[in-house]
């Protein structure tokens, strides 16, 4: 993704925005600090569905029983 996917440059810029504020310098290159956790999850699903359309996808989530709470929460979103 840091080379600059084509998946990324897909997103609306809001959603852009929104990756922005976890992995900063993906998104839009402006901070998106008050992105709700709910614009993130769904930037981030979008992301997902983006790069599925060509190839599948796996999102690997190591030792989930020591994830944070945001993190649970996507897996559950």
């Amino acid at each position: 993704m840091r080379d600059e996917d084509p998946a990324l440059g897909e997103l609306a810029p809001s959603y852009r925005a929104a990756i922005d504020a976890i992995m900063p310098g993906l998104g839009s290159g402006h901070s998106a600090g008050d992105a709700t956790q709910s614009r993130v999850f769904e930037a981030l699903l979008a992301l997902l569905e983006s790069l599925g359309e060509e190839t599948p996808v796996v999102l690997v989530v190591e030792d989930l029983h020591w994830a944070d709470s945001s993190t649970r929460s996507f897996i559950g979103f």
